[in-house]
């Protein structure tokens, strides 16, 4: 997998995020203006207080997703582009959803920390973890890979340690 195509896989992480966030907090924007309504109908305060978190919760939601997710999406992808040395750790968080032992659904969350404490996080599919994961290898060859407790506490001591020799 070259750069370009580990680029496009991350963008396309990033805009199904975005498009699951967007759909929520349009749907609670709906909510509101719903639960505004019944307020006025019945003319009852607890309605409108409602109808408040609802629609304020649903503009804090989209103000982040327009603004501080776009920016976190393209500082990324120019880190993935240069191969900057700027990321020091990446590792995936793998969820298995098995109710009664029965897998039905597993996502896979690619978490990447910073020599400046900065993390970035985006969502990948699973059957193309693996290839990603090499992807990242090859563009990061200085960067530590996987979670460990000790990598943590490293990280949290100083970041520098989590680079290879």
């Amino acid at each position: 997998m070259t750069k370009e195509d580990l680029k496009i896989e991350i963008a396309e992480g990033f805009r199904k995020e975005n498009a699951l966030y967007w759909g929520i907090g349009f749907i609670m924007m709906f909510l509101g203006s719903f639960l505004a309504y019944l307020g006025y109908l019945n003319g009852k305060f607890p309605y409108y207080l409602v109808s408040a978190i609802f629609f304020g919760t649903a503009c804090a939601m989209l103000f982040n997703t327009k603004i501080n997710r776009k920016r976190e999406e393209e500082e990324l992808l120019e880190m993935i582009g240069k191969g900057s040395l700027e990321i020091v750790w990446i590792y995936p968080f793998i969820k298995d959803t098995m109710p009664f032992g029965i897998k039905l659904k597993s996502s896979c969350r690619l978490i990447f920390k910073t020599l400046g404490r900065r993390e970035y996080s985006v969502n990948i599919p699973s059957k193309k973890s693996e290839k990603i994961l090499e992807a990242l290898r090859n563009c990061f060859p200085q960067a530590g890979f996987g979670y460990s407790d000790e990598k943590k506490q490293w990280y949290t001591a100083d970041p520098r340690m989590l680079y290879k020799d």
